[in-house]
């Protein structure tokens, strides 16, 4: 009771500081929105460090104070309904640690509206999510990992200063080239109906039967086209599942999309809800409607007019491919592109995932065969990622005698070329050991999705299995699918590592680490070790030391 009265307090004398210097609220400009301090939609942490005011140009939205029924899920859910009609947005959902109450952050790429969302849709959002949410003017977002980034009018500032006069000369005919590009939004005069989702590669399906498989869900997909990948995932509340299928082109997307209404699965034949999923931003973008009209040059110099291109993906009469930036907000600019065309022919742009580098298979030839040859059989297996298949030309050529790219022969060099992003334990006998991992091959999100909790926090690996380190072993690693793993180089961190490799090597056993739906294998010293490098990674030379070890995780 007594922390009440003093907010009470506080509060009301906050409410006589602002009328003693403010004009009468009455006769200020109906343009300004004004919070007071009483006002329920501003949080009393944001009143605490910027008072009643808001800023005058903001993107950014930090929600929090929803009823404390509702999971992150159905917050998130909520939020993608009810901000639909507006242009791109991004939803991050955060729960510090120590916190009982999670957070959204809400990034809207369109200026105004944020603003416009604080002004008009406060009722709704009250009725859907708590009569004390608050809405909160931001200049931040927040990573996957909860840390504090820029928004990305900020971030474009920092880059230009610290680009040379040059780069910034091309940075500015690159921003006039994204102005021109950008038409106006229409105005809307009522929220589009469901239907008029913007498409995507990513179909979205659920309320499945927690006990759904991906091979369930092939069968049900497959007729539409070929699939990228699938994730399966379970409700907070275990009664239920929900998935995320790529597929290979947004036509196939949409056809998808339209055959599916209406599904129903499971024994008890439970209707699902079905729709495009949100492509997530990455600096690696899928391009269609390509032909035979079309050279991997063409494409670059149309989409370098948005940003430094890293690489292109494409083989000749394909009719889709992939280009690469160096940063991330220059796929977002040509995601957002509304006229990109190559000879009078309008593409279509979605954000693709990042793939690793090397995804050379063993019993492939350095050279570059012709296009059939690359891309293996004509109906490959749905499992199989298309980015793999597609980049497999690109990746002979840097693997084999061509350009030679360089040689990791060091930690220092794989600690710089290879970015840790996990850093967490590994426990043996009650033993701790910290470590990050570098990946170097496989898909990054099993790392994220699999080895932190529901508040990202990173899971302890506790080793409770052990396998021979044998041929066995090496032969069942290397049948993996790419898509159902990532490999990564384990580096000590605080505590030195030694006791733990030498345990393995005693054992002459790799370690096994099951954290709910992975397994994680962990490789010390040895020639199997070794091998497993050269095949997933042969550009890493690294000697054996008492400072690492590999692990391998595979989802299950």
């Amino acid at each position: 009771m007594g922390f009440d009265d003093r907010d009470r307090r506080s509060d009301s004398k906050k409410a006589r500081r602002s009328d003693s210097r403010s004009p009468d609220p009455r006769r200020r400009s109906p343009d300004k929105f004004n919070g007071r301090s009483n006002s329920p939609h501003l949080s009393k942490f944001y009143r605490e460090r910027f008072g009643d005011e808001s800023p005058e140009h903001y993107n950014n939205l930090r929600m929090s104070n929803f009823d404390t029924r509702l999971s992150k899920e159905d917050v998130k859910e909520i939020l993608e309904r009810e901000f639909r009609e507006y242009k791109r947005f991004e939803i991050k959902m955060v729960r510090h640690d120590g916190d009982t109450e999670c957070f959204a952050y809400v990034n809207f790429e369109e200026t105004g509206v944020a603003k416009e969302i604080r002004r008009t849709k406060i009722p709704i959002l009250k009725k859907v999510l708590g009569s004390r949410v608050c809405l909160d003017p931001t200049g931040v977002v927040r990573d996957q990992e909860g840390k504090y980034i820029p928004d990305r009018y900020n971030r474009s500032l920092m880059d230009r200063r610290e680009r040379s006069p040059p780069e910034r000369e091309r940075e500015k005919e690159r921003e006039r080239e994204r102005e021109r590009r950008r038409s106006p939004p229409p105005r809307r005069s009522s929220p589009p109906k469901s239907r008029n989702e913007s498409p995507t590669r990513t179909i979205f399906i659920g309320n499945m039967p927690a006990a759904t498989t991906e091979k369930e869900i092939k069968n049900v997909i497959e007729r539409y086209g070929k699939i990228e990948c699938i994730e399966i995932k379970m409700a907070e509340n275990g009664l239920a599942s929900y998935a995320f299928i790529n597929m290979v082109s947004i036509r196939e997307a949409i056809a998808a999309r339209h055959g599916l209404d209406g599904l129903t699965m499971g024994r008890e034949e439970r209707r699902c809800r079905v729709g495009f999923g949100k492509s997530q931003p990455s600096k690696r973008v899928w391009v269609g409607d390509l032909g035979s009209w079309c050279t991997r040059d063409m494409i670059h110099r149309e989409f370098d007019r948005l940003g430094d291109v890293e690489s292109v993906e494409y083989t000749a009469g394909d009719e889709y491919g992939y280009v690469t930036y160096k940063d991330t907000q220059a796929g977002v600019d040509a995601v957002s592109g509304k006229n990109l065309m190559i000879k009078g022919h309008k593409l279509t742009v979605d954000f693709a995932k990042i793939v690793p580098d090397r995804r050379r298979r063993r019993s492939e030839t350095p050279e570059s065969p012709p296009p059939k040859k690359v891309r293996g059989p004509r109906t490959p297996s749905p499992a199989k990622s298309i980015d793999t298949l597609s980049s497999v030309e690109r990746e002979k050529s840097e693997n084999g005698n061509g350009n030679g790219s360089p040689k990791i022969s060091t930690l220092s060099d794989l600690q710089r070329t290879k970015v840790s992003t996990w850093k967490g334990n590994v426990v043996l006998k009650k033993s701790e050991y910290p470590v990050s991992l570098h990946r170097i091959f496989g898909d990054e999100n099993i790392i994220q999705d699999y080895l932190r909790d529901s508040e990202g926090r990173a899971l302890k690996l506790a080793l409770s299995q052990r396998l021979p380190m044998d041929e066995a072993l090496f032969d069942k690693i290397t049948a993996f699918k790419d898509d159902e793993i990532a490999v990564a180089f384990a580096v000590e961190k605080d505590r030195p590592i030694e006791n733990l490799l030498n345990y393995l090597e005693e054992k002459k056993a790799a370690g096994v680490a099951p954290v709910d739906n992975v397994q994680t294998f962990l490789l010390g010293n040895s020639a199997i070790t070794q091998r497993i490098i050269r095949h997933f990674a042969p550009e890493i030379d690294i000697p054996p030391s008492q400072r690492h070890f590999v692990t391998v995780i595979k989802k299950s």
